[in-house]
């Protein structure tokens, strides 16, 4: 298994990266949550991601939208970046009552944990559009704009949202 370094992952989310398999034009229900999916390439076409993109049916505020790396050389694939909203109060995970980021860490993935299971709270967005185009911009995705409105201004984010 290859570990890469934080600055790396870091360059990674914020490369500039294409939609080449491009989003349903409405999101699919399957089991009480809205689906969507993507695929894109590095604007160098050296590197590979998907993005999925998910909302509970009845409950706006649980939604997840996440950048997975697909690298060439090994079978394995890293989740870079998740934009959770607030989707529930958990007794291990303070984090999870208010609109979080995961970003994957070199530590986690040395010691063979899910990459990205640290998070932080972000006052980046607060809901799924919010989040959709906070992600979009995150993950420098050059043609977002062909097939996702990205007019609307989102909050400034405090010192420390990623």
């Amino acid at each position: 298994m290859i570990e890469y370094t934080d600055p790396e992952i870091q360059d990674l989310i914020a490369m500039p990266k294409k939609i080449v398999v491009r989003p349903r034009k409405e999101m699919k229900l399957q089991n009480r949550h809205y689906r969507n999916d993507m695929k894109l390439k590095s604007s160098d076409e050296q590197y590979e991601f998907s993005v999925f993109m998910r909302k509970h049916a009845d409950f706006n505020e649980n939604f997840s939208i996440g950048l997975v790396f697909h690298p060439h050389h090994e079978p394995k694939e890293y989740e870079l970046i998740r934009c959770n909203g607030p989707h529930g109060w958990h007794f291990l995970f303070e984090h999870h009552e208010a609109s979080h980021i995961h970003i994957a860490n070199e530590k986690n993935i040395r010691e063979g944990l899910k990459e990205n299971r640290d998070a932080h709270v972000t006052t980046g967005y607060s809901t799924y559009e919010d989040g959709l185009i906070f992600f979009l911009r995150k993950c420098n995705i050059v043609n977002a704009s062909e097939y996702f409105d990205l007019e609307k201004q989102l909050p400034l984010p405090f010192e420390g949202d990623a």
